[in-house]
Formats: C-alpha cells, sequence, structure tokens
C-alpha cells in the first residue's frame, strides 16, 4: 500500500546496514557463550583439575567427539542438500554420505563415551543408562557448538565487510553492547536480579491480597460451602509468602555481590529508575504536593548522579580495553600474525573454554 503524501512515518527509523551487522554479532557471541558454557558443564571438568589423568582423558574424548562431529556435519550437510534442498548430486556421492552419516551416527551415540566419562566409566555404565535415541536423534551439543562458531565467523566477517564499505572504523566486539545507541535499542533483556525484582514484587502483592479481609471471608465461604481440596488458610499462605520473599532477598544480596563495578552501579540505577517511576505515577494518580515534587526533585538526581557515574566508569573500561586484540573468528580470520608473536611465550590453557576452543580449531583443520 503506497504511502500517504505529507503523513509521517510511524516507528524507530530503519538502522543502517553496519549497525544492523553488528547486532548480528552481538546476538551470535551470546548464542555462542551459552552454548560454550553447556558444553563445559558436560565435560564438568574444573580448572584446577586439569592437569589430573581423568581431566585429560575426558578433554581427549572431547576432542575426539568434536572432530568426529565436525565430519558428520560436512556429510550431513550433502544429504540435506539432496533431501531437503532438492540440489543434483551424483548417486554415488550421495549413497557415500549417507553411509558415512550412518556411520558416524553409531560411532557417536554407542563406541565414543558421552562428554565427561572416560572410556572405564562408560564401560562400566548399564546398557540401559546409556543415551538412546528414539526416532530422529536431535543435534547433539558438539554439533550446535561448531554451527554457533559457524555462524559468529558469518556474521564476524560480515560486519567487517559492512564497516569498510561504509568507510568507518572497525569496532571491536566487546564494545559494541557498549554503545549508547545499542542500549537504547527495544526493551533490554531481563537478567537474573532483574527476574528476583520481579518475582519478589509480585510475592508481594499476593501477600497483600492473603492479608486482606476478602481474603479472609473467601476462605470462611469455601469452608462453608466445601467443593473439591481444603482450601489453605490465608494466615498459612502468607507465612509461606514471607519465607519465599526473604529467600528471594538472600539471593539477591549473594548476587549483588559478585557484581562488577559498572553493573553495581548499573544495578543501583535500575532501582533509582524504578523508585523514581513509581513516585511520578502516585504523583498522576493522587495529585501534586509539596513533598511529593520536593521527593521526586531529589529522585530524579540520584537518577543523573548514577547516569554520571556509571558512563564514566564505562569510558575508562573502554579506553583500558583499547589495547586489548579484537575477538576475531575461531577459524584464522583477523588473527594477530605469527611474526608478531616471535619471541612471545606461548599462552597456556587457563580455562576449559580456552581448551575447548583449541580442539575445535584442529577438527576443523582437519577436514580442510
Amino acid at each position: 500500500m503506497p504511502a500517504i503524501k505529507g503523513k509521517k512515518r510511524r516507528g524507530p527509523a530503519p538502522l543502517p546496514e553496519v549497525e544492523k551487522t553488528r547486532q548480528a554479532v552481538l546476538r551470535k557471541r551470546l548464542a555462542l557463550i551459552g552454548i560454550e558454557d553447556l558444553f563445559e558443564s558436560a565435560i564438568a571438568v574444573l580448572p584446577v583439575d586439569q592437569e589430573t589423568e581423568r581431566a585429560k582423558e575426558v578433554l581427549k574424548i572431547a576432542e575426539k567427539r568434536l572432530k568426529l562431529s565436525a565430519k558428520l556435519d560436512v556429510v550431513a550437510d550433502v544429504v540435506n542438500a539432496v533431501q531437503r534442498r532438492g540440489e543434483k548430486v551424483a548417486k554415488a556421492v550421495y549413497e557415500q554420505a549417507m553411509a558415512e552419516r550412518d556411520r558416524l551416527y553409531a560411532v557417536l551415540s554407542y563406541e565414543v563415551p558421552q562428554l565427561g566419562l572416560t572410556e572405564a566409566e562408560w564401560a562400566e555404565m548399564k546398557e540401559e543408562d546409556r543415551k538412546k535415541h528414539i526416532g530422529r536423534p536431535k543435534l547433539s551439543l558438539e554439533r550446535r557448538l561448531l554451527r554457533a562458531r559457524r555462524e559468529y565467523d558469518e556474521a564476524y566477517r560480515a560486519m567487517r565487510a559492512a564497516e569498510d564499505a561504509a568507510g568507518e572504523k572497525h569496532i571491536k566486539v566487546e564494545n559494541i553492547v557498549e554503545i549508547k545507541h545499542y542500549s537504547q535499542l527495544g526493551r533490554p533483556k531481563m537478567d537474573g536480579l532483574d527476574a528476583l525484582d520481579k518475582m519478589i514484587r509480585r510475592k508481594e502483592r499476593l501477600l497483600e491480597q492473603a492479608l486482606s479481609e476478602e481474603a479472609e471471608q473467601a476462605y470462611q465461604d469455601s469452608l462453608a460451602n466445601p467443593m473439591g481440596r481444603k482450601p489453605i488458610p490465608p494466615t498459612d499462605k502468607a507465612k509461606k509468602l514471607r519465607a519465599e520473599i526473604r529467600q528471594h532477598h538472600r539471593e539477591l544480596k549473594t548476587m549483588e555481590r559478585a557484581l562488577g563495578d559498572v553493573d553495581k552501579v548499573d544495578r543501583h540505577l535500575k532501582l533509582a529508575r524504578h523508585a523514581a517511576y513509581l513516585l511520578r505515577r502516585e504523583i498522576r494518580e493522587q495529585g501534586e504536593t509539596a513533598e511529593r515534587l520536593k521527593l521526586i526533585a531529589r529522585k530524579e538526581a540520584a537518577v543523573a548522579k548514577l547516569l554520571a557515574e556509571r558512563d564514566a566508569l564505562r569510558e575508562k573500561a573502554n579506553a583500558a580495553s583499547t589495547a586489548m586484540p579484537d575477538v576475531a573468528p575461531y577459524e584464522g580470520a583477523g588473527q594477530i600474525p605469527e611474526s608478531a608473536l616471535e619471541g612471545a611465550p606461548k599462552p597456556r590453557a587457563t580455562s576449559v573454554t580456552h581448551l575447548i576452543r583449541k580442539m575445535e580449531t584442529r577438527a576443523v583443520r582437519s577436514l580442510n
């Protein structure tokens, strides 16, 4: 439908291509980190235990599963090209890919131990305790990890190509989320602290309802006309809700102690903004008074102060990160040339994530 002449366009202006690709990189990066965390949890090897014989065997098995999964991805893509996309492939190639796919499925399912287990632990497991798939097997964690890294690589290269085409300076991946423009695109994702805040407010409302006269009257009516299960007294509901609210507050304090400097200020800023929002709503509903106007002025001044403090901490963090290398794709693009590392000590693996990245890189290169 053609736009009406003279009528303004509704909604936000469309994003430039560079900013679209930067947001795509950020999404793929966060997805990759999430899958890497799942992979680490499946391996279940702590950094302090990496030098033990069991940990070395578990990591070796994880490397083997990644290599087999990388090969499985290649042959599965050939099969999917014929079965799903209708592409023409030589019959011999297709049959060979089908046979290799089935073989790799069988090896990963029944011969190679599961992630986090040694050969001895796998052999001791009963047959019924091992993973069995009914029907079509779901995508394994190893293939999800490989796929997430390929998608991140593609998004990263598309971002760099868009920046070059637009003549813009390359931005570090870590700094994308720090740009003010990106922090204002849509509603920010709720984190664990926000979810606990929301849960506490919800249960406080339920507690207020449980202590009301209406709840007591409804309880007495249900006793007089019993139907179904026996109703819970409002006092018992209130007791349970108070215990849950206290537990949530303890969890909040534990999570707040683990926050960094910027995140702590961000946390105080969210709470101050919410308090100012509640007061502004009260003023709209009940009218202005001298005391309320004075109070809202103090709250808005506190919000402005926290906002300035957070921006200052972010600028300081960004300035400190300018000397750090960028997060480049895992398959070689954008890495520091070897000539620049001559004479420098080789980095030692200090986390399971670092070891996983090395394993996956070798697994991908083995196919080339």
